[in-house]
């Protein structure tokens, strides 16, 4: 049976009833509302699709979950929509069909998106991709079920494979997603092979996490309720009076601030006023846990020592420095060095540095004897991290999972098999040999299989090999989350960014929520927090080495 219509003011009521409920779960959405809303009239509902498009995939809140499920139905039900098998065959096959048209209103089996590799949507509001277009059309129940997916792989979406989910709001049946490949510049030959390409699409992630939707079984309550005064947040956003459109909410989603600070929340405040008490928390949660899981992203590196760029990255690379104008050694990994022999000049001394002659790290020795000071408790390390700093720091290796790979190993770059190999010599020789930015031509390698240019073993694009260590590992760390699923699990994030957020992150709160004795901590710089797990959550801000120095005392003593 098709929704009733809605009325006029039944329509308004819903939207403002959905929004008063988000602003509600993200008060920093307050400024960026009011800046949309007070441009134009009639602009509400465009600031309800992008707010939604900013809100990440845990449970919706019933009441917020029956408003946009009754507000979305009836849109759906209203939009004009073609069916695919009305369209005429082309005089090449009748059984194919060229359109030109809005792909969220096709009734079909099933249309393809074009994912990013988190799998989530974009995250941009208002972006014009067509993520964001089927997500925004289908509603939140779409983002949950691609979250839950992405929870149970534990990996991002490889490029060129498919994922199949419901349509939920689309006149589709099903959506197939897939992640095609990205090339920045005109390819060639030379750099068609080259390392590493860009991880996703142009599509952002969230700075802010929260849940999707439960189908509505009840009418919902509808009202015209307000949005409460929230203070003014701490970073700059278009004023009221700067008469701002849709393309302010681009420029606020964008600012480099927006991916990485909750600080304006009252509950994250709450959570990290008091750093001591706060550190005290947390060592009590971890002697409590039957099972601590480590989640660790390159924020624990660079914590320890390992920085990417400042007068490090100064020291090691003062030549390329010169030479190009690199920055650090997160954005050199993408710079289009003039040939191979370049490219694995700068690679070969990177992997070098931060793979096998950095020293060993306190900070990580501190790490690990606070976990094996735990006693019975049981621990599991899954990291981003690809320096291997875990192993070379005395952490057991049977309860490591590297997803992301290892700057140690080689694979092909087809690649023609799943095998991996040891690069340690390969790469001292071509930090040994190099000249003026350059190694010997005859240092390149090849796969010994097929003699396609060998890679390095980084999860950058679908062709990353997970290789039998890779599996065992996989294996060994879903075995351990199952064991303890309904137990006390402390899940322990450490400088984990918004890089990868589908493989710790994410399921980490996501855990945290649907098992009621579990505990998340997260130590970061500016620590983030879902208002669904607020109250069984631990924040530890700002300088991570201190806080775990801090941790390492209270656990000694």
């Amino acid at each position: 049976m098709p929704p009733t219509p809605l009325t006029q003011s039944q329509r308004k009521a819903l939207i403002d009833t959905s929004l008063a409920l988000l602003v509600q779960e993200q008060p920093e959405a307050q400024r960026l509302l009011d800046a949309l809303s007070a441009s134009v009239p009639g602009q509400r509902r465009l600031a309800l699709r992008a707010l939604l498009a900013m809100r990440p995939a845990i449970p919706l809140p019933p009441e917020l979950s029956c408003s946009l499920e009754r507000l979305l139905a009836a849109e759906a039900a209203e939009r004009d929509t073609v069916d695919a098998r009305d369209l005429p065959g082309t005089s090449l096959d009748p059984r194919l069909s060229l359109w030109r048209g809005d792909i969220t209103t096709i009734r079909t089996d099933a249309i393809v998106n074009a994912a990013n590799s988190a799998m989530l949507g974009c995250f941009q509001p208002l972006h014009a991709c067509i993520d964001n277009a089927i997500h925004s059309a289908a509603g939140p129940g779409l983002r949950q079920e691609c979250a839950d997916i992405m929870a149970a792989r534990g990996r991002p979406e490889p490029t060129g494979t498919a994922t199949v989910t419901g349509g939920y709001h689309l006149p589709a049946a099903r959506v197939i997603h897939t992640v095609g490949p990205i090339v920045q510049r005109k390819p060639t030959p030379s750099t068609r092979r080259s390392w590493p390409p860009p991880t996703d699409p142009v599509c952002s992630l969230p700075r802010t996490y929260r849940p999707p939707a439960s189908r509505c079984a009840v009418s919902p309550p509808v009202s015209s309720a307000t949005p409460r005064p929230r203070p003014p947040l701490s970073r700059s956003v278009p004023s009221a009076k700067s008469s701002p459109t849709a393309s302010h909410l681009q420029r606020w989603s964008s600012m480099p601030s927006t991916r990485s600070t909750n600080r304006s929340t009252a509950a994250s405040s709450a959570l990290t006023a008091e750093r001591p008490a706060t550190i005290r928390r947390l060592a009590d949660a971890a002697s409590q846990a039957d099972a601590v899981v480590l989640g660790a992203g390159s924020g624990l590196s660079a914590a320890a020592g390992l920085s990417y760029s400042g007068p490090r990255f100064a020291r090691l690379f003062p030549d390329f420095i010169e030479e190009f104008g690199l920055s650090d050694m997160y954005s050199s990994g993408f710079y289009p060095f003039p040939t191979p022999e370049h490219r694995w000049a700068y690679w070969s001394r990177h992997i070098i540095a931060n793979r096998y002659d950095s020293p060993i790290l306190p900070l990580y020795q501190d790490l690990r004897g606070i976990l094996e000071g735990l006693g019975d408790t049981d621990h599991f390390v899954i990291t981003t991290n690809v320096d291997h700093a875990f192993a070379r720091n005395g952490f057991d290796e049977s309860l490591l999972f590297a997803t992301q790979g290892d700057y140690g190993l080689w694979q092909c770059s087809v690649p023609c098999h799943a095998g991996t190999w040891s690069n340690e010599s390969a790469v001292r020789e071509m930090v040994e040999q190099q000249r003026d930015l350059r190694i010997p031509s005859s240092l390149l390698l090849v796969c010994p299989r097929c003699g396609e240019p060998a890679a390095m073993n980084l999860r950058v694009d679908g062709t990353f090999v997970e290789d039998e260590h890779w599996h065992d590992a996989a294996e060994r760390y879903h075995r351990f989350l199952s064991e303890h699923e309904s137990d006390r699990v402390l899940f322990l994030e450490i400088g984990v960014g918004w890089n990868t957020p589908s493989l710790i992150k994410f399921p980490f709160w996501q855990w945290t929520y649907a098992n009621t004795s579990a505990v998340f901590a997260t130590l970061n710089q500016e620590p983030e927090i879902p208002r669904q797990i607020v109250q069984r959550s631990i924040a530890v801000p700002g300088d991570i080495a201190a806080g775990i120095k801090a941790w390492k005392t209270l656990a000694r003593n």
